[in-house]
């Protein structure tokens, strides 16, 4: 049983982790859930458009009552999103939030775009907690990530926190990345609360100051900074459960199973996976990169994990072109030959659908 001492200061509490393995999982608690309505948000360019599609429909499918707040980071990006079905998302262009935050808008002179990414972590949280109600919860979620079960159970278990983290995770093997990062920055909450808004505030400064992509002086990107959390805010609270932020860095440390028809990570239902370093090589071609983290997943981490993700992508990447064959039937100007925006910025396998090639289902070969 997790106990937590709110405090109004912010003095240095100790860290307290959360096990959710001691949580009741009946049928009263989820009823009481359902009630309940999740701010997340989360940013990605064009090129992850699948993927935080993929990511939108994991969590309709999964949880009853959410917004996704989403920053688009190119204006493709923000053209389909606009475009598609998605009533739960609450749409961001980079523009607007470059508006709202001019000292993030200067930040993108003096660093990398994939740093200037990074740089938008602690912005859009900042942002969205202005906009949501005092005392709400704001959950950052990388792009990548995808839903097998609801976050209910996670979120319910951070109900006096102003802080939920993370940990990586890592194996004996893999402690040499730690240099990176205890916390993963995948999933980060913060709740609109006097703690939580000052440690939004205080994360935003420092990456304002240096967010770059390499280790140096203690700092890494915006994850680093993460470190530092417990013993600088209190009433923080590390959701410590195997089936949260299963990933290719900590499948060595988990045991990944199903029975029933559910994932089970260590024997406890999988939430939710990170699907960090996946590539698609060819159409039909994905690397996981597994081997960057020195492990071989079991047929069920091939089979019941990344095979049903790649299928989401596929099926996002039909919708997507579905969507530029409407909208260039009924938009003037854009006639059968013509290209839009959005189809340059297309992935490949959107573009082969498009030119009236042929794609038939796509599939992981297992290890």
């Amino acid at each position: 049983m997790v106990v937590l001492r709110a405090r109004e200061d912010q003095a240095v509490l100790p860290c307290m982790k959360s096990d959710l393995r001691d949580l009741p999982q009946g049928g009263e608690q989820l009823e009481r859930v359902k009630v309940t309505e999740y701010n997340f948000c989360t940013y990605f360019d064009s090129g992850y458009l699948t993927r935080g599609l993929a990511l939108y429909r994991s969590l309709e499918r999964r949880c009853p009552n959410f917004t996704l707040w989403i920053l688009c980071l190119d204006s493709a990006c923000h053209s389909a999103l606009t475009r598609a079905k998605i009533p739960r998302a609450r749409i961001i262009s980079l523009p607007e939030l470059q508006t709202r935050d001019t000292e993030f808008d200067q930040a993108k002179q003096n660093r990398s775009r994939i740093e200037y990414y990074f740089t938008a972590t602690p912005v859009l949280l900042s942002y969205v907690l202005n906009e949501v109600s005092p005392g709400d919860l704001v959950t950052y979620l990388d792009a990548d990530l995808f839903f097998f079960r609801s976050p209910a159970l996670l979120l319910e278990s951070l109900a006096e926190a102003s802080c939920g983290l993370i940990e990586h995770r890592f194996p004996e093997n893999l402690e040499i990345l730690r240099s990176r990062g205890i916390y993963n920055v995948g999933w980060v909450s913060l709740r609109n609360d006097k703690v939580g808004v000052a440690c939004a505030d205080w994360w935003r400064r420092r990456c304002l100051e240096w967010c770059h992509d390499r280790v140096e002086d203690g700092r890494f990107a915006d994850q680093k900074y993460l470190d530092v959390v417990p013993e600088n805010f209190s009433r923080v609270q590390i959701l410590d459960y195997p089936g949260a932020n299963l990933a290719p860095w900590n499948l060595g440390r988990h045991c990944v199973s199903a029975s029933n028809g559910e994932l089970l990570a260590d024997n406890q239902p999988v939430i939710f996976f990170h699907f960090h370093g996946l590539r698609q090589i060819s159409r039909k071609l994905y690397s996981a990169n597994f081997g960057k983290f020195l492990h071989k997943p079991n047929d069920v981490v091939i089979r019941q994990i990344y095979c049903p993700y790649i299928r989401a992508l596929v099926q996002e990447e039909k919708q997507i072109a579905q969507s530029i064959r409407e909208w260039r039937r009924i938009s003037p100007g854009h006639g059968r030959g013509a290209l839009s925006v959005l189809e340059i910025a297309a992935p490949s396998f959107v573009r082969e659908i498009l030119k009236g090639r042929h794609v038939s289902q796509t599939r992981t070969r297992p290890p």
